[in-house]
Parts: C-alpha cells; structure tokens; sequence
C-alpha cells in the first residue's frame, strides 16, 4: 500500500489500522527509545517524513520498528478526519467548485 503521512486517503486508513492491529504486539507495550533511534524519532516528530511517499506491506513474520512509526503517525494524524471523511470530501468539493475567487458568482 502507498502510503504518505500528509495526504489522507480513506482506503489507506483502513489498511492502517490493519497493519497496526497485526504488529500491536510487536510495539504496542516497548518503550519507543527501544525500537528506534532518537534521531529517527525526533525527524518522525518533526513531521521530516510526512512528504515521502512509502510502499508498506503487512508481513506477519518481519517488523520493522521504522515503518511502523511512520504507519502509527499516518494513523494519529488523520484519526479525526476519518470520522469525518464524508463531511471533508464534501467541503473539499464545494471550495474545488468556487472558483478562482473564492464565490460561484463572479
């Protein structure tokens, strides 16, 4: 899955969800300091990664404590927007139809 920490995709958030539901074992209960380095994790904070493009697959046997981050901001970041999503979609299309000036009456 494609996935980019600053562009939400409702598709994309379901798929994350899955993938951390599947490795909560893995990160959930450890210390992140533990897991990755500080350097990592203050870029991650920083939002360094938000813009890259990543392609992440859920493979049970192999974790990888980075991208694992990189999914759980994905998913922090966008919570609230998914339980709004239809409510974004719409506003998003009302604001792309408005023109150049910002009113439908010119």
């Amino acid at each position: 899955m494609k996935i980019q920490i600053n562009k939400y995709d409702n598709e994309v958030y379901r798929f994350v969800k899955a993938y951390l539901k599947v490795y909560e074992d893995d990160w959930l209960f450890t210390p992140p300091h533990r897991l990755a380095s500080s350097e990592f994790l203050r870029s991650l904070e920083d939002g360094v990664f938000d813009s890259i493009e990543y392609d992440i697959k859920i493979n049970p046997s192999i974790f990888n404590a980075e991208e694992c981050f990189i999914v759980f901001r994905y998913y922090y970041i966008h919570k609230d927007m998914h339980k709004h999503y239809d409510k974004y979609v719409n506003l998003e299309r009302m604001y792309s139809e408005l023109g150049t000036k910002g009113s439908v009456f010119h």
